[in-house]
């Protein structure tokens, strides 16, 4: 539980955005932009576009009455506005423009508060600490300890900077001073933010006294607040404190209830370093199975973040496209109409044709640039949407997976339990060769080995936890097409199964061994080998039993186009398949 449980994002920009657009000056003498400002105050919390909106009217207006430096504030409330319904790139160009605008008045408040969101946009969204540093360091100067509530927010953001940085002494001297200020000021916000923070950095350096003292008064203070994601983070941190401090995994579970009571009340989403918790908890009281199952839970909710990540990348980068694409013909009608006036003017015919010739080389140009362009736009977006395909058949196949675990052990009857096992062994092996593929380099190959080793693991554990059968492997560390790899997945699951069952009846020891080698270029061997009892008259389980395993096995081999057959030993069972790939 060492790392730091930072506040979502979007979360902490809304409170310093809100914080830092309505502490602007009063209202306007002009009526009309008085008017405009008062219909943003109550619009643009609930609706943010219509906000944008009303601030495009009121910089037309400061632009009529020649309100010149009230400019720099509106500029500030749209970049904010833009920033948060996504639209990143506009937002960080109307913040370097209104820079440049508020310098020309000298306007340091106003300067330090668009460095302000380039901070928090920087630490928060884009998770880039360097650049979050340069532009608080550039915030340094134009802020002023006697901004008391500005001072306070201010140095919560040079905390957070410590944290990536791992300067938690330096953090805590910044946190205990803007606590003290939001004390002073008797606001709960910032002292909220305060004690969490301070209670993470303990929980951090393992000062187990403090973080209780702390998350204690940040509960109060969630609760004075309705802050639901805020009491869901304190038990947690409480959570973390009970299993790193004091061992005591039961407590710590307590906690974790309820985390999982104020999410379902809310309706957030628990997080993945939630769900770790759990996995942690349950794997100190030797509760596996239980672990194991918020172990899937937890990467489930990994792929659906990494998907929601995803697709929010594909649509900046979509939007950047598009705005490119914009400027582009802008640039490009520009360009046209200047030609198209410099030919009115020539009364030369040769020259005349000569740029025409010109124009028509230009255009093929730029016919063509923009044709690569988008074809490599076009790439981008097709391989953004295979890797969520992927991303989405692997976390059904879990969620799958979970429920059929969860199904099997409310089961009635050996066989229902059995045949839910098997079913849930197979989802396992395809949701193995989709996760590799992910967070392989190609989305279309595989290495067996690991591909392979992982399946065996997997049997290890569920089908063979008492250790009664080795299993051992000799794989050659092949790169496989996906259209392979899945059935011989599936073949190596159903031949292991079938031998942990059938070959050593009443538990007793054996070994399994599985070989993937290459005989001769493009011919392969599978072998799965075990020293149990044999499939002989008598071992009726295997002669029953197995079939319908050996069915799938069969069908999958006429799939590879190879030849499955079944080798007389002296001693247990050996297949092979034989095929070319």
């Amino acid at each position: 539980m060492g790392r730091y449980v930072r506040r979502l994002g979007i979360l902490l920009i809304a409170v310093l955005g809100i914080f830092r657009v309505t502490a602007q000056t009063g209202d306007y003498a002009d009526p009309v932009a008085d008017s405009l400002l008062k219909k943003y105050r109550v619009t643009y919390g609930m609706y943010p576009d219509s906000g944008i909106l009303l601030l495009d009217q009121m910089i037309a207006r400061f632009k009529v009455i020649g309100e010149e430096k009230e400019l720099s504030n509106a500029y500030f409330r749209k970049s904010f506005l833009l920033f948060i319904t996504g639209k990143e790139d506009a937002s960080l160009k109307l913040i370097d423009k209104g820079i440049k605008h508020a310098r020309k008045f000298n306007d340091s408040l106003v300067i330090g508060k668009f460095y302000g969101s380039l901070t928090s946009f920087y630490l928060h969204t884009f998770k880039d600490t360097k650049s979050a540093q340069k532009y608080h360091e550039e915030h340094r100067k134009y802020i002023k300890p006697t901004d008391s509530l500005v001072y306070a927010f201010f140095l919560q953001d040079g905390a957070q900077i410590c944290n990536v940085n791992k300067d938690f002494k330096k953090s805590d001297e910044l946190l205990e001073t803007s606590l003290r200020y939001g004390i002073a000021l008797n606001n709960i916000g910032v002292q909220t933010e305060a004690y969490h923070m301070l209670g993470s950095n303990a929980l951090e350096t393992h000062q187990c006294e403090k973080v209780a003292a702390y998350i204690e008064k940040a509960i109060d203070l969630d609760q004075q607040l309705g802050n639901t994601q805020g009491l869901i983070n304190c038990n947690y941190y409480l959570a973390g404190m009970m299993i790193d401090c004091y061992n005591n995994p039961q407590k710590a579970l307590e906690y974790l209830e309820k985390t999982r009571k104020y999410s379902a009340e809310s309706g957030i989403t628990l997080q993945p370093n939630v769900l770790e918790s759990h996995v942690r908890a349950y794997e100190k009281l030797g509760d596996y199975r239980n672990a194991l199952l918020y172990l899937r839970m937890q990467q489930a909710a990994k792929d659906t973040l990494l998907l929601k990540e995803k697709a929010e990348e594909f649509n900046r980068l979509e939007a950047r496209y598009q705005s490119e694409l914009k400027e582009t013909q802008i640039r490009n009608l520009k360009q046209e109409e200047k030609e198209h006036k410099t030919t009115a003017r020539t009364a030369i015919v040769a020259l005349a044709l000569a740029v025409g010739l010109l124009i028509a080389v230009g255009i093929a140009y730029r016919n063509r640039s923009r044709l690569n362009r988008f074809n490599r736009e076009e790439n981008q977006r097709k391989e953004l949407l295979l890797e969520e395909v992927h991303h989405r058949i692997n976390n059904s196949l879990q969620i799958t997976g979970a429920l059929l675990s969860m199904q099997e052990r409310s089961a009635i009857g050996d066989e229902a339990k059995e045949l839910l096992r098997q079913a849930g062994t197979r989802i396992h092996t395809m949701s193995t060769m989709h996760g590799m593929l992910n967070s392989s380099k190609s989305v279309l190959d595989l290495q067996m080995k690991p591909y392979l080793g992982s399946i065996l693991e997997f049997h290890r554990t569920i089908l063979n936890d008492d250790g009664a059968v080795c299993i051992s492997t000799d794989i050659e560390d092949a790169l496989f097409p996906a259209k392979f790899a899945l059935p011989l997945g599936l073949i190596v699951n159903e031949l292991v199964t079938n031998a942990i069952k059938y070959a050593f009846p009443d538990r007793r020891e054996g070994n399994v061994s599985v070989n993937l080698s290459q005989e001769s270029p493009h011919n392969w061997v599978l072998a799965v080998t075990d020293d149990g009892i044999g499939m002989g008259s008598d071992n009726p389980s295997a002669q029953k039993g197995g079939k319908f395993g050996l069915r799938v096995v069969q069908i999958l081999t006429r799939q590879l186009k190879g030849t499955f057959t079944v080798v007389a030993v002296s001693r247990g069972a050996r297949f092979e398949l034989r095929f070319v790939a």
